[in-house]
């Protein structure tokens, strides 16, 4: 598995991540503070997967998605996106050259 990124951008914002061995959840998105936390401790595939869905309610609150909005919608494209992203096929196609493995 790769390392976690400390940092990520999404449009203007540069996201810190992080993780925390005290977080309840497996992830949370603060963005007032444009910080995404996971728990640490997580399996990898868990890890990946939790970092995608942060990475989905930072991109909405980048749209302009009021909070409360977002949950029921990234937990269904999450999985589903999460998946497609994963096929190298597809990232082939999509970024050429540039997609991991």
């Amino acid at each position: 598995m790769g390392t976690l990124p400390s940092e990520v951008q999404i449009g203007p914002f540069c996201w810190t991540v992080r993780k925390d061995g005290r977080l309840d959840d497996f992830g949370v998105t603060y963005p007032e503070a444009l910080e995404i936390i996971l728990r640490d401790g997580l399996p990898d595939e868990l890890e990946r997967e939790t970092l995608f869905h942060e990475l989905l309610h930072a991109v909405l609150f980048v749209q302009g998605v009021p909070s409360g909005r977002q949950e029921r919608w990234v937990r269904r494209l999450s999985p589903l996106l999460f998946e497609l992203l994963g096929q190298p096929e597809v990232r082939k196609f999509l970024w050429g050259r540039r997609s991991v493995r």
